[in-house]
């Protein structure tokens, strides 16, 4: 019994080392930071006509996290310099482009906040 405890708490932390994410070191992605900008959406069954704060996370990988006015994360890849995010529930497509420290792009498919165009700049 007195050894139980030492062995299972070596095995949890075994197991927990091999699920910890490697150290990248590929080229970092140039467009990494956060974005802060507006999204202008058309308004649909939840939400008025108007603007509303987008936040957009690149990290280094290119690996894109999207949070916008329903607090609803999306997930994507950037390819290149341009990405396009689907959402799974409720749908919304992201589709933008990254131009010098800008994003703009439209969003689609949403039908809680209707369809509309983003804009953001990358926070310093």
């Amino acid at each position: 019994m007195k050894y139980k405890t030492p062995l299972f708490l070596s095995s949890l932390l075994i197991i927990l080392i091999g699920c910890a994410e490697p150290k990248f070191t590929g080229t970092p992605n140039p467009y990494q930071g956060t974005y802060v900008g507006t999204e202008s959406l058309n308004g649909g069954s939840h939400l008025t006509v108007g603007d509303y704060q987008l936040t957009i996370y690149i990290d280094v990988r290119g690996q894109i996290r999207i949070v916008d006015v329903d607090g609803i994360t999306a997930y994507g890849e950037l390819e290149g310099n341009s990405f396009l995010v689907v959402r799974g529930s409720p749908r919304q497509v992201f589709d933008g482009k990254i131009t010098n420290k800008t994003i703009s792009g439209v969003t689609t498919e949403n039908t809680f906040t209707g369809d509309g165009t983003f804009s953001l700049t990358l926070k310093k």
